[in-house]
């Protein structure tokens, strides 16, 4: 229950009725608003910014004003964009509203984890005939362009991003790593892709098959159902969620090879 005496409870009114005033111009068209709502709210979208870029490992653009500063702009772009969907009696203020949205451009902009892979990320997964021991080539040791070029391989550089943004988006740091490295493996043409991956993260095999399976299942599944048309909304390369399944992993109907997953 809200405290009559707290000041604060003022100071959300206040903050509540000049967002709803600014949204309702921003539906009508007034682009002056938009302008109006970075002056006075632009710190707390900057702050939401922020957590993004240090959440997907980009700590290199955290600190690079005037890429932030780009990015708070592209994240009031989205907010307007949306603000004809937005409620005032919704309970999220708008940037809350629209994150989702504004993550995904984020991803979009900057790319998925670029720095974590540049930096190797892969350590110890053999050359790409698969082998291991003296004479292989760690991932850390390759040129890293390389490597990133290699990697997109498995569908195309567009796709790849797109999959990378629906994969993080959809499941969890740990099953993230798991299954980009386990597609990398099977890319490399790895004859057992599950175990590679595990003796490199500390998981048993199954394990690794399992979180591979259950995440292909949940990416099907989110494709089914919608859920990721927003995550496709408003990409300048016009990708949409069916594009998603030209990855044979995640596309393919035949369970094959040793591990289980297609």
């Amino acid at each position: 229950m809200q405290n009559e005496n707290d000041p604060r409870g003022d100071d959300r009114a206040e903050t509540r009725a000049l967002v709803t005033a600014l949204m309702a111009r921003i539906v009508a068209g007034d682009d002056a608003a938009l302008f109006e709502m970075m002056a006075a709210f632009g710190h707390r979208v900057r702050f939401k910014v922020l957590g993004i870029l240090r959440d997907i490992g980009r700590h290199d653009l955290v600190v690079d004003d005037l890429e932030v500063d780009g990015m708070v702009t592209e994240a009031f772009i989205v907010i307007r964009d949306r603000a004809a969907g937005w409620r005032p009696d919704g309970g999220a203020l708008p940037w809350n509203y629209a994150y989702r949205a504004v993550r995904a451009r984020i991803y979009e902009v900057v790319g998925h984890r670029y720095v974590e892979l540049d930096d190797g990320s892969f350590d110890d997964v053999a050359h790409a005939d698969g082998a291991s021991g003296p004479g292989s080539t760690p991932w850390h040791d390759l040129d890293a362009e390389q490597v990133l070029r290699d990697v997109a391989r498995l569908v195309g550089d567009a796709r790849l991003t797109f999959f990378l943004e629906v994969l993080r988006y959809f499941v969890s740091e740990r099953d993230y790593e798991v299954v980009v490295e386990y597609l990398v493996q099977k890319y490399l043409d790895d004859p057992s892709p599950s175990q590679t991956v595990a003796g490199r993260l500390g998981l048993s095999d199954a394990n690794v098959r399992q979180i591979a399976s259950r995440t292909r299942r949940r990416l099907l599944n989110a494709i089914d159902d919608g859920a990721v048309d927003e995550l496709a909304d408003g990409r300048s390369d016009g990708l949409r969620p069916h594009h998603l399944l030209d990855i044979g992993w995640l596309g393919g109907n035949a369970v094959n090879g040793g591990d289980g997953v297609a």
